[in-house]
């Protein structure tokens, strides 16, 4: 399994980073290719686009420690995440973003995500400029 390790700090508690993170249906606002994402108990169904594909899979939320810890695993998605959350201080707080993408993604899909790292690096800067009350840079059609 191929993965990626972003970090980014942040000029907001741990708690309050890790609540944007927990409101899963604002990743529209940050994550690029997210159409929709919906919380059901503990799963999380997702519909993107990677690439030319439209993709839609379930994952099940497998950590959830506010302010400092959540994590999700797709079995049958393209990837697993696990982000953590580091106080520095009382409104500072380092961020760890981990992805894995599964070995069995179709070649599309894989090359679509290739550029994970660059991706995940726009998409923390996103969320730093929502997470500090900025609007984020608008992600324009996702289509």
């Amino acid at each position: 399994m191929a993965g990626i390790e972003e970090t980014i700090d942040v000029d907001v508690s741990a708690g309050r980073a890790y609540e944007i993170w927990a409101d899963f249906p604002g990743y529209t606002r940050f994550v690029k290719g997210v159409r929709r994402l919906r919380r059901d108990g503990d799963e999380l169904h997702w519909e993107a686009k990677a690439g030319p594909k439209s993709v839609e899979w379930t994952a099940r939320i497998v950590a959830e420690e506010p302010g400092s810890r959540l994590a999700w695993e797709a079995p049958e998605g393209p990837i697993d995440t696990d982000i953590t959350f580091e106080s520095l201080g009382p409104e500072r707080t380092r961020v760890v973003f981990r992805e894995r993408m599964h070995d069995s993604l179709p070649a599309e899909v894989t090359a679509a995500l290739g550029a994970a790292g660059s991706r995940a690096r726009d998409d923390l800067g996103r969320y730093r400029e929502l997470a500090e009350g900025r609007d984020p840079d608008p992600l324009g059609s996702q289509d």
